[in-house]
């Protein structure tokens, strides 16, 4: 967001704001609980646009994942949740996650570990 700013000598400056990006109340907690599972969390809240809140890496496999708050995510309907499901539709990368509790969490880790079985990219998986 770029406003205008007129200082007493009259010359224009242009000022971004740089706006935070709402994190959904389940995320901190839940990538707590990812990392003591041995994964990694890379935030891409920054982005915006629809971009996913961010990368989990575990075994030697990433995948895009958007953290959503239980009751809030079936009922949430906002520009920015249809620009996150063109960001998903358009994605062709691994499947992006959403994620609204722990079971989600195990799942996720458990696709992720048995990906890497296949890839052979983690031999004890």
């Amino acid at each position: 967001m770029v406003g205008h700013h007129r200082p007493s000598h009259g010359r224009r400056l242009d000022v971004v704001r740089v706006m935070s990006r709402k994190v959904d109340t389940v995320q901190r907690p839940l990538v707590k609980q990812l990392e003591a599972h041995g994964a990694t969390f890379q935030s891409t809240a920054a982005v915006g646009r629809g971009c996913p809140d961010g990368f989990v890496g575990f075994l030697g496999i990433t995948d895009p994942v958007e953290f959503k708050s239980g009751a809030c995510a079936a009922k949430r309907k906002s520009k920015t949740a249809d620009m996150q499901a063109e960001w998903r539709r358009k994605w062709r990368g691994s499947m992006c996650w959403v994620i609204t509790s722990w079971p989600d969490c195990e799942r996720m880790l458990e696709s992720m570990r048995r990906r890497a079985r296949l890839n052979g990219a983690w031999e004890a998986a």
